[in-house]
């Protein structure tokens, strides 16, 4: 599911040159089980030092039914399984957190199965619960992926509108045009936090994810004030805005606008 997510963003960007999706995936391993990935220290291994200015997570679908190692084992299901589980989310972010990276976290999509919906459901409290706590984002997909009357349907609208297939016939998974629907709502996320891809997005923030730029930079960089002395050359003392806003000086009255208080003599 996350290479599908991975794919469906790689095709969405495809037109934006400076922007690379690269994946970082494990099939059929989550959080959970007694072979689980060591996914802080490979994620550290991926982000520090790189280039990467946020990180996408997906995951959850391969846990359910898996216990945590331990003396004796924590089954899947029960209260220690939950509050280890939710321990194991918030390690997670953290780490990517304390790499200053952004970080968004999909949420699972409802299925066809409703015991499943009701693990989803827990595990999407938790992803939302722990990602928000430290500052990161939950991309939540859960109505997008319903019916109007508020049902699982396989069928829905696609990016374009089109009413087509979004869900394998588990009615877990996603088909292409469902992929592309899930990262519609990633890359719509990650345009607000990155400016919109511009070259200049971060330019003197040293990526820091608490800094959001809308627009990409058209001012000065953080370390000069607008003003300061960095900005000498670009003021005008002549200009009406420092007479206004800095020399106190009133407006010269408009001749007919309706702020023109000058007496009008026939």
């Amino acid at each position: 599911m996350a290479r599908g997510v991975a794919d469906g963003l790689a095709f969405t960007l495809a037109d934006k040159p400076m922007v690379r999706v690269e994946t970082l995936t494990e099939d059929k391993s989550g959080l959970a089980g007694d072979n689980a990935p060591d996914w802080n220290a490979r994620v550290l291994a991926k982000v520090r030092g790189a280039d990467v200015k946020a990180v996408v997570i997906t995951m959850g679908r391969e846990d359910l039914g898996k216990r945590f190692p331990s003396e004796p084992p924590i089954e899947f299901g029960v209260d220690g399984w939950w509050s280890t589980y939710e321990k194991k989310v918030g390690s997670f972010v953290r780490t990517i957190r304390q790499e200053r990276k952004p970080v968004l976290w999909v949420g699972l999509a409802p299925t066809g199965n409703a015991l499943t919906n009701t693990d989803f459901v827990l595990l999407n409290e938790i992803f939302r619960g722990q990602t928000e706590e430290e500052r990161g984002y939950f991309i939540d997909l859960w109505d997008v992926f319903l019916s109007d009357a508020g049902e699982y349907s396989s069928y829905g609208p696609d990016v374009d509108g089109k009413n087509l297939r979004l869900r394998t016939n588990d009615k877990i998974g996603f088909t292409w045009a469902g992929y592309r629907k899930v990262a519609f709502f990633v890359e719509r996320q990650l345009s607000r936090l990155l400016g919109g891809y511009g070259g200049l997005a971060f330019e003197g923030v040293e990526d820091d994810p608490d800094f959001i730029v809308l627009t990409g930079r058209t001012t000065s960089p953080e370390d000069v004030l607008l003003g300061g002395d960095g900005d000498q050359e670009a003021r005008d003392g002549e200009s009406l805005a420092h007479q206004y806003f800095v020399e106190g000086r009133p407006l010269q009255s408009v001749a007919g606008r309706v702020d023109n208080t000058a007496r009008i003599s026939q």
